[in-house]
């Protein structure tokens, strides 16, 4: 200020209070902890300006089934495992406003408590791949960030990779914890397996036992055919059906095969066929059919003339079983059905006879089923 040429300074203090509350900021806003766990809470108080307020009175009322916390905010997590959204309330006030604030609290079973392998159990053909994967949880089956997960194989199902990567070896079954998988994190370390169910692959053969065979005309016998797959893993749920012609014989759907009635051997005879999936594969086997047992005998010739005193070497005849199959190696047995030709040294060879006897002669001839070679007689 200046007035007749002199100046005069004053000077006036300005005082700037802040304004009335507006807010409160609780912090922490939301915590997670185990049970029993402690911290503490801190509140600020600022008005629409965001400046900060003093002389407020604050006060902490926490959810009792969550927790405990004193006037100055130090807080201890309860025993029960949950989450609760305000499980701390806190009010401030200046006199004549009123605000408060709520944080949320979660409280864990543990860092780590659930190993997930998945799938469990596993299916996968011989020599093929199954992608397994690992989660390591907590106890709010929430993925536990520092949990360190190892895949292995424990048995010889197959082999895995680091990635959960599984492929399966060429023997089918059953391998019970297969795959196994260990998550170890800062507290703990927990191990988790899963079977794995190797199938057969798809069909790739059929085996015919006996695949070959030799028996009677007539005669039955039972062939079993098998169906596998390229690793020879059995397949039992093939449909297998049976074949022969009518000179083999008759099989029927159990694969008894009855032989035909004529002797010789046939390659191929029994034909099995499986199939599966719209695959069908074939096997055959083959039979030597021989003859049946002894049933009659054809002399060669039928008729012998002789004159008296004359000698004839007989020829062993042949014989046939039921069929008409020659059979071999029997023993032929001679006698003479002529009363006058008694006195011959052996039937078989004819001396001088009678001769006023009939030159035409009967001789009666036996035929063994025992014995299996030729009887002839010593002169």
């Amino acid at each position: 200020m200046s007035s007749d040429g002199l100046d005069i300074n004053t000077e006036a203090t300005i005082v700037i209070r802040p304004g009335s509350l507006s807010q409160i900021i609780l912090e922490p806003q939301s915590i997670s902890t185990s049970p029993s766990g402690q911290l503490s809470f801190s509140v600020l108080a600022i008005e629409e300006f965001g400046n900060p307020l003093t002389n407020i009175v604050t006060t902490f009322k926490p959810d009792i089934s969550a927790c405990q916390i004193d006037a100055f905010g130090r807080f201890t997590a309860g025993a029960g495992a949950g989450v609760y959204v305000n499980a701390v309330v806190v009010e401030a006030t200046d006199g004549s406003i009123l605000t408060n604030a709520a944080t949320y609290v979660r409280i864990d079973l543990g860092r780590l408590k659930q190993l997930l392998l998945l799938p469990e159990p596993a299916t996968v053909q011989a020599d093929g791949a199954v992608p397994f994967t690992a989660s390591a949880l907590d106890g709010w089956v929430d993925a536990a960030d520092d949990a360190i997960i190892g895949l292995d194989r424990a048995s010889d199902a197959g082999r895995i990779d680091p990635k959960g990567h599984f492929v399966a070896a060429v023997l089918a079954g059953v391998f019970r914890g297969a795959v196994k998988v260990v998550a170890s994190s800062s507290d703990a370390s927990i191990a988790a397996a899963s079977d794995v169910n190797v199938t057969h692959g798809a069909i790739d053969h059929v085996l015919i036992e006996p695949s070959a065979t030799e028996l009677r005309a007539t005669e039955t016998i039972s062939f079993t055919a098998r169906a596998s797959d390229a690793f020879d893993n059995r397949i039992e749920s093939a449909r297998i059906t049976w074949e022969a012609s009518g000179s083999k014989g008759t099989i029927g759907l159990e694969g008894i095969l009855a032989a035909g009635g004529r002797a010789g051997f046939y390659a191929d005879a029994v034909i099995a066929a499986a199939e599966l999936g719209g695959i069908s594969v074939e096997s055959s086997a083959s039979i030597r059919v021989t003859s049946g047992p002894l049933s009659h005998a054809t002399p060669t010739p039928g008729l012998i003339q002789l004159t008296p005193g004359s000698i004839i070497q007989l020829q062993s005849p042949q014989g046939f079983d039921p069929h008409g199959n020659p059979v071999e190696g029997a023993v032929v047995i001679w006698s003479v059905a002529d009363k006058t030709l008694e006195k011959s040294a052996h039937p078989a060879y004819l001396p001088p006879a009678n001769p006023q006897a009939t030159t035409q002669t009967r001789l009666r001839l036996g035929y063994s089923k025992k014995a299996q070679r030729e009887q002839r007689p010593s002169l």
